[in-house]
């Protein structure tokens, strides 16, 4: 049960009444408010959220939280890592989301508002992103039950049944924003080929990325603010939803990658240790500067972010990325293969053929 305290001192100008509303009505609501301000950029659009969806769990071991699964089925030994790290945590569900906090202040509170505030405009305000991304994710892409299966090693298809934003504070893991997925143990046949994987995606945000307004060492790398808590608030209703694009594309590529050959390459293909005098040490995986390409050209498209997110992120790619990539001792051989792969045969822009098509 949600305490009546817990975000309840968030205010905006569209509040409205829901004790009489049922919670469909509730949120027939907010859809309508944010689309009402769907012309707006993102950090100008206010909402409320539905408080009677809202549901607090305080002070769990998100390990042995039952809705989710036991911890023996982690696929990656650091999402383990970052679950112990902090120990029991105050869980959030909004929907199929939780959101899992450290402590619970005003700080916390926040951040746990501004993640459900992004889900929710992603909804509304970018209905092409949130189909692919999120709708699409959670069915089976396998609609034909005699599609066989034409990339070897894979049996499996991939959807999720949740997402976990475990915002932390581990110091010993300083990047912004990582993702993995974690299988919740049981499997679903579907025909003679394909087995259905049952999986959550979670995102791990660094609250100092969160108070450094959207990177880990430097508030003014982005948004050039020296207030931490301007830097944060900025980022909180701005940058935290192309965070949760970009994690959002990551998992996309593990959920298709037994569809998709240009999608199974850039994930598994052991071409891509391709460091400098082929040297696996120095090897940087081409997926990095794809998702980045691909978020980038969703919200050149589509709009709403700030020019300081935009700029730093196409900067990253164009100056920084990009650059990297070609300095690969089988970059030229790299970049033929994903033309192929990628279709776009007519091709040779960079930019282009290093984007994932929805």
């Amino acid at each position: 049960m949600l305490p009546d305290n817990v975000l309840t001192w968030i205010k905006t100008p569209y509040d409205f009444p829901q004790n009489n509303l049922t919670i469909e009505e509730i949120d027939k609501k907010i859809d309508s408010i944010i689309l009402s301000q769907r012309n707006k950029p993102v950090e100008e659009i206010q909402t409320p959220i539905n408080l009677k969806k809202l549901k607090y769990y305080t002070y769990y071991d998100f390990k042995q939280f039952g809705i989710i699964g036991d911890n023996s089925h982690f696929t990656d030994k650091d999402s383990a890592y970052y679950i112990d790290a902090g120990g029991q945590r105050q869980i959030f569900q909004y929907d199929n989301v939780f959101i899992l906090s450290t402590f619970h202040a005003f700080e916390d509170e926040l951040n746990v508002y501004a993640t459900i505030r992004a889900f929710l405009i992603l909804k509304n305000k970018y209905p092409f992103i949130y189909e692919n991304l999120i709708q699409k994710t959670e069915k089976s892409p396998l609609q034909n039950s005699s599609l066989k299966k034409d990339i070897p090693n894979f049996g499996f298809l991939n959807i999720n049944r949740y997402y976990v934003i475990s915002i932390h504070e581990n110091e010993s893991k300083k990047s912004n924003a990582t993702t993995t997925c974690y299988n919740l143990g049981y499997k679903q046949p579907l025909n003679n080929y394909w087995t259905c994987e049952n999986n959550a995606h979670l995102i791990f945000i660094n609250k100092n990325t969160i108070r450094n307004g959207g990177t880990y060492n430097n508030s003014n790398t982005i948004y050039n603010i020296a207030d931490k808590k301007e830097a944060q608030i900025k980022y909180l209703f701005d940058g935290l939803i192309q965070t949760i694009v970009h994690e959002r594309i990551h998992n996309y590529i593990a959920n298709n990658m037994s569809l998709n050959s240009y999608l199974n390459y850039i994930r598994n293909d052991n071409s891509l240790i391709i460091g400098n005098n082929g040297d696996a040490s120095t090897y940087t995986f081409i997926e990095e500067p794809i998702v980045t390409n691909t978020v980038n050209k969703l919200f050149q498209k589509y709009g709403g972010l700030s020019q300081e997110i935009m700029s730093y992120y196409t900067d990253l790619f164009n100056n920084t990325q990009l650059p990297n990539c070609r300095s690969y001792t089988k970059y030229d051989a790299l970049k033929q293969k994903l033309k192929q792969l990628s279709e776009k045969v007519s091709e040779n822009d960079e930019r282009t053929i290093m984007t994932i098509d929805f």
